[in-house]
């Protein structure tokens, strides 16, 4: 009766993962790739235009400016 049980509870966990897998929304591999290489380009892009800016504002606040 036990060993039903546990099988029992082992069929009810592989529905329930398999509800779970069903109801996740799934893409192409190819079409993930294009994703990540475009968030890593705007994120270089981001970091130069922040270090650019940086870099700028130190500039400006040197003691040598012409205002």
């Amino acid at each position: 009766m036990s060993s039903s049980n546990v099988t029992l509870t082992d069929m009810r966990r592989n529905v329930e993962q398999l509800k779970l897998q069903a109801s996740v929304e799934r893409i192409k591999v190819s079409q993930a790739a294009a994703e990540l290489q475009h968030t890593e380009l705007v994120l270089v892009d981001s970091w130069i235009f922040v270090m650019v800016q940086r870099r700028l504002n130190s500039v400006s606040k040197s003691p040598f400016s012409i205002y």
